[in-house]
């Protein structure tokens, strides 16, 4: 029946944006955790997200509340012979909102990483350690940022264009309909930034998967493991 279609529907949304908002935000707050941790051993927030079952207490119910919209903003649309799901709100401002909900996280980490670095640049005269935990911090953030002004300088243009061919309102439409596509797109592409290029998520990725290495100690040991391949890498050899 189509109420059956609508709640698949606003279903799997609901779903896909829960289950991606929630790994976002566990790697953004574990490498909160782990950042504190190394700046203050004994700060009351980065020991209560060294408990796990804490930090899903935070995550959860967050990530279920902000995402509740899109289990009601799609429903089963009958065609001729197949029934597809249609965005309710295909030309208003907040399904641009909803599309592009997920460069908050890549904010808040632009913004962690930014004032950790330039705090710890204050406090050491601009030259921190060659193999400090914050040159590998400074090198991730630097990655974040071109990854963020990358998508900005690819979706501007295309939206230039679409204004420029079609006409305002058309032009929305259109926009909608690509910029939600290139965020689920972006669903597999972003994970695999993080994974890849930025070693600070990476680390926290392994913190993650280590099965009961949520120890400060553990956290320190995967920190010395990441700088130490960082320092054996051909592009470091030859630096030195």
């Amino acid at each position: 029946s189509l109420h059956a279609e609508n709640a698949f529907c606003g279903g799997t949304f609901f779903a896909i944006h829960v289950a991606t908002s929630a790994v976002k935000a566990t790697l953004v707050l574990t490498a909160l955790c782990r950042y504190l941790t190394l700046r203050c051993p004994y700060n009351r927030f980065a020991g209560l997200l060294i408990n796990r079952n804490n930090l899903n207490v935070i995550i959860w119910p967050t990530v279920v509340v902000l995402n509740l919209p899109h289990a009601f903003a799609y429903k089963g649309k009958a065609g001729a012979d197949e029934i597809t799901c249609a965005f309710l709100y295909g030309t208003d401002v907040y399904t641009m909102i909803i599309a592009h909900v997920y460069t908050i996280p890549l904010l808040i980490y632009a913004l962690i990483t930014h004032l950790f670095v330039k705090r710890l640049d204050n406090e050491s005269d601009g030259h921190p350690a060659p193999n400090s935990d914050f040159r590998v911090l400074r090198r991730g953030a630097g990655h974040i940022r071109t990854f963020m002004l990358g998508y900005v300088a690819m979706l501007l243009p295309m939206i230039m264009l679409i204004v420029y061919r079609v006409g305002a309102r058309e032009a929305l439409l259109t926009v909608v309909v690509y910029s939600t596509v290139l965020s689920f797109l972006l669903t597999i592409v972003e994970p695999l930034c993080f994974i890849l290029i930025d070693e600070t998520f990476r680390a926290e990725l392994r913190l993650q998967l280590g099965l009961g290495y949520s120890h400060p100690d553990a956290q320190q040991k995967v920190i010395a493991d990441s700088q130490f391949h960082d320092h054996n890498s051909p592009r470091q050899r030859l630096g030195d």
